[in-house]
């Protein structure tokens, strides 16, 4: 995916933000730990190092939790954002 803004790296602790998320609703968020920041160069998938991706980069993540969906919002758990980025709707 696309970082809007910030930076993300290897071992970072994030929180996925449902793209219809309600920050009202007091639903708890999955988190997880990132093990990877991946660039992908034609058809391979190289391992970026220093594993530290910034705004503007399209990487794959490993380590994302199982739960996250086209068009949620990834962020740092010690940085949070309060609601998921405006996106497209998926038709």
């Amino acid at each position: 995916g696309r970082i809007y803004s910030g930076t993300i790296q290897k071992n970072d602790t994030v929180v996925v933000i449902p793209r219809d998320y309600d920050p009202e609703s007091g639903r708890a968020l999955p988190s997880s730990t990132i093990s990877g920041v991946f660039v992908n160069r034609g058809i391979n998938r190289t391992e970026l190092d220093p594993p530290i991706a910034s705004a503007g980069d399209i990487v794959t993540l490993a380590g994302v939790p199982d739960s996250m969906k086209v068009g949620d919002t990834l962020t740092l758990k010690s940085n949070q954002v309060l609601k998921p980025l405006e996106t497209p709707p998926i038709t």
